[in-house]
């Protein structure tokens, strides 16, 4: 099909035109009075028709009027061919050329003057259309969106309502749609969680309080007080009731009870009985009277705290404590002060009772060892072993009954000096014998070495509700007991927790951590403590949890408006406290973080396992296993944080699609567990994001955000790659016995990355913290040597040098006591050699 138009202002005469070359079509031809004429064929609609005023210059004038076969080029004439229906037509307009208006004048318009057009349409050879020509954002695009062509429609009167409201809502100054980063929002989805099953498990039950009060088993008046008024105790637990008038006669004692069931008591208030019971009564001159071993700093201090509470009515009674990370001169000044229960960690212990002449144990009556599992497990066996054998080594042959004036190192006007002989026999003899008791929420073979060790004569207590008998004398009976006991394996948990676990995707664990932590905030009153493997791991969630979801605090200093460019809405945990505590940290550091996680109202503490172990915080109504722990006894330590005394509390773990085996061992060990759901944390999220309509949308915009910082703050980034290469040697080192579960093999590190908001390969980042520190500088003012056969070179060529120098000073003065004593005084190594001017005498 092709449609021609003509259209000319002269002479209506038929030879001047050309028709079309479809003549068969159906043609309408029109002639004005005007002398205008055109025709075209009517088989298609033309929306709009172009002329152009045209100059005739005089040549043309004279051969006439101009043809269009002249005008258009012959190639698009030639070519003309009816386009198949299904193939679009395109349109080409051919112009008359360009003229010139010389010789152009107003007076001789009609004869000059000539209005051509011609319009084609039809098909085009493919060879010679030219590609559009595309641009730079254009490119960038996918294939599958360059090649779509969106049609050109009105928008209803909905579309531009829901376009406004959404307008409306999106904050910032500038084009709200342009989006300033380069990041794409990664696409989370939540898979279907599948229930794993529960099996029928019987768990072991301990009932904590037995309704009897404290004065009933023999306690001082003013201790039953104190006890009600400033700790608020009025009841005695199980195994209080049980462990106390044990040791109240002197018996070492191996007790086994939960978490949280007031084990510290059973043994500091038998200590405050015995001691304040001295008469006369005791003083700081009397040494050291129990000591008792712990594993952390944390529960020294909590210890120590304890005690000065206990002995407020006996103030004559000194409590002091001994841990890392204090200087040893102020500890030795308050040794030498002198102090009556000394509580401590066994590294400082033993460090000062081979380097400290005023720490003397020889009349120690009681040694207490608190969570002697944990005091194992890091490493303390051989501390514990130095500790015990040298309170005895102190005790023996050092006590001898003299005469007050001839006891070395005591001062006869003391009190001390004023005992009686019958008294000095009565402290004496007890003196001489130690009391043992060893104490711990769960028994394993390495807390029956430790009793073989340090007990003498034990009895077994178990406070678990079971036929086994709660007290057991010494000897085959006490073996039988604890060794029954320990291939068992039960585990005794609060039965006030609530305990569950969630099976998460690698890629979603950062942001679940953040539901689990949103959706117990918005319930109010949040104490929550998250258990992570590393310090790296704790530094870095710290830094980003701090930064990314509570309110930020400006100084003065700052600009108003920078948080307000920021924020895209209210901080999802607003209100709540972020601390952190790991070994690493320094000691006041540590004690401060511990105090303020205690007062503040709502707050999370990431924390290692240092946390673990006989904190005593009862607030805490929240526990989130974010790592698994490395045995089933740590596992129910860290769930011992929360449900304290009674009291009821949650505990949350983490674990991946491929690590659900570890449910099983645990229902193994008689503890109950049931299963969460990970959407169920995520939908909080989504109530507090204005922009996502789903669950999975919230996550994908948190996720964003955590790696919009990263990207931002190169710090956090390198905690963040710092934190990941820790844990791949965290994961890599599970024993045996759960290897098979948690295998680093079958971990996707792209995955678990993810995790830790990096965008980048692992391979890209992990060399950088895996390899090894660079060789220290060799300049002169910052290098030490610390290779020990180098210092030794270095001492003996030292040494050899001095003597050199001392020999060549020997040389010299024996030279100089040839010459005279004149030549001696003025000789010189820079002397010309003239001879000297005489002098003038004075006349």
């Amino acid at each position: 099909m092709s449609i021609s138009l003509n259209i000319s202002k002269g002479d209506n005469n038929s030879n001047n035109r050309q028709k079309p070359k479809n003549a068969g079509a159906k043609t309408i031809s029109h002639s004005p009075s005007t002398g205008f004429s055109f025709e075209f064929t009517k088989n298609k609609q033309i929306k709009a028709v172009v002329a152009r005023k045209r100059l005739v210059p005089k040549k043309e004038k004279e051969k006439g009027p101009i043809q269009l076969k002249e005008r258009i080029k012959p190639q698009t004439l030639t070519k003309e061919k009816s386009p198949s229906p299904d193939v679009t037509p395109r349109r080409n307009y051919v112009m008359a050329p360009k003229y010139s208006d010389d010789e152009g004048s107003d007076n001789n318009k009609d004869s000059g003057v000539e209005l051509s057009l011609n319009i084609f349409q039809g098909t085009a050879d493919p060879k010679q259309v030219k590609k559009k020509k595309l641009t730079r954002e254009e490119r960038r695009r996918p294939k599958h969106m360059q090649q779509t062509v969106r049609a050109n429609r009105v928008l209803t009167n909905e579309e531009i309502d829901a376009g406004i409201k959404k307008f409306s809502q999106l904050k910032g100054s500038g084009n709200p749609f342009v989006r300033p980063r380069p990041l794409k929002k990664p696409a989370l989805t939540i898979p279907e969680t599948k229930e794993l099953g529960q099996r029928f498990v019987k768990p072991v039950v301990e009932k904590i309080f037995t309704g009897a009060s404290m004065d009933s088993i023999g306690l001082h008046p003013h201790c039953v007080k104190n006890l009600a008024d400033i700790l608020n105790i009025t009841q005695l637990t199980t195994v209080q009731l049980k462990t106390i008038p044990k040791t109240l006669e002197g018996r070492d004692v191996l007790v086994r009870s939960q978490t949280g069931s007031g084990k510290t008591l059973a043994y500091a208030l038998p200590v405050v009985q015995k001691l304040q019971e001295i008469r006369p009564k005791l003083t700081r001159a009397c040494g050291i009277r129990a000591v008792i071993i712990v594993p952390t700093r944390e529960l020294a201090i909590q210890t120590y705290e304890i005690f000065l509470k206990l002995l407020k009515p006996f103030t004559w009674v000194v409590p002091g404590f001994l841990t890392g990370g204090e200087k040893r001169k102020s500890e030795k000044a308050r040794l030498r002060k002198g102090i009556n229960i000394l509580i401590g960690t066994p590294g400082r212990l033993v460090d000062h009772l081979l380097h400290t002449a005023t720490l003397k144990l020889d009349k120690t009556q009681f040694l207490v060892l608190d969570e002697g599992d944990r005091l194992l497990e890091m490493g303390y066996e051989r501390d514990v072993k130095k500790i015990v054998d040298g309170i005895h080594d102190h005790k023996a042959g050092k006590f001898t009954a003299v005469d007050d004036s001839e006891k070395p190192g005591v001062n006869p006007f003391s009190d001390k000096a004023k005992i009686s002989d019958t008294d000095e026999t009565k402290v004496a003899t007890s003196d001489n014998q130690l009391q043992t008791m060893l104490l711990s929420a769960t028994l394993t073979s390495a807390v029956q070495r430790l009793a073989g060790l340090a007990l003498n004569d034990p009895l077994f207590i178990d406070t678990s509700d079971e036929e086994v008998p709660v007290t057991v004398a010494s000897g085959k009976d006490f073996v039988t007991a604890v060794e029954s006991a320990t291939e068992d394996g039960k585990l005794s948990i609060p039965a006030t927790v609530q305990l569950s676990y969630i099976v998460v995707p690698p890629k979603l664990r950062l942001v679940t951590l953040s539901g689990v932590l949103a959706s117990a905030a918005a319930k109010g009153n949040l104490k929550a403590l998250v258990f992570m493997s590393t310090v790296e791991m704790v530094d870095y969630h710290h830094s980003l949890l701090m930064e990314s979801l509570t309110e930020r605090v400006l100084d003065d200093e700052d600009e108003k408006g920078e948080s307000e460019s920021d924020d895209d809405g209210e901080a999802l945990l607003k209100g709540v406290s972020i601390f952190r505590l790991h070994g690493s940290m320094q000691q006041t550091e540590r004690t401060g973080v511990f105090a303020a996680f205690r007062k503040c109202k709502q707050g999370v503490l990431l924390a290692t396992d240092v946390a673990g172990r006989g904190i005593d915080i009862i607030e805490v109504n929240l526990v989130v296993q974010y790592s698994p722990p490395q045995n089933i006894a740590e596992f129910v330590h860290r769930v011992g944080r929360t449900a304290r005394a009674g009291r009821s509390g949650q505990a949350i773990l983490f674990m991946g699609p491929n690590e659900t085996e570890f449910i099983r061992r645990l229902e193994d060990k008689r503890i109950r567990i049931s299963q969460g759901d990970v959407e169920q944390y995520l939908k909080v999220l989504t109530e507090a994001d204005r922009e996502a309509r789903t669950a999975e949308e919230a996550a994908s915009n948190l996720q964003h955000k955590f790696e919009l910082l990263l990207a931002d703050d190169e710090e956090i980034h390198d905690k963040a790659s710092k934190a990941f290469v820790s844990w791949v040697r965290f994961y890599s080192t599970f024993p045996k016995d759960l290897k098979g579960i948690f295998n680093v093999k079958n971990a996707h590190m792209g995955h678990y990355a993810k995790s830790f908001a990096l965008r980048e390969p692992p391979k890209s980042f992990a060399r950088q913290h895996t390899a090894p520190k660079p060789a220290l500088p060799k300049n002169r003012l910052t290098y030490t040597e610390r290779d020990p056969e180098k210092i030794k070179q270095e001492k003996a060529s030292r040494k050899r040098q001095h003597q050199n120098t001392k020999k060549t000073f020997e040389l010299t003065n024996k030279f100089s006591t040839h010459l005279k004593s004149s030549k001696a005084l003025t000789i010189s190594e820079y002397d010309s050699g003239l001879p000297s001017l005489k002098k003038r005498r004075k006349n």
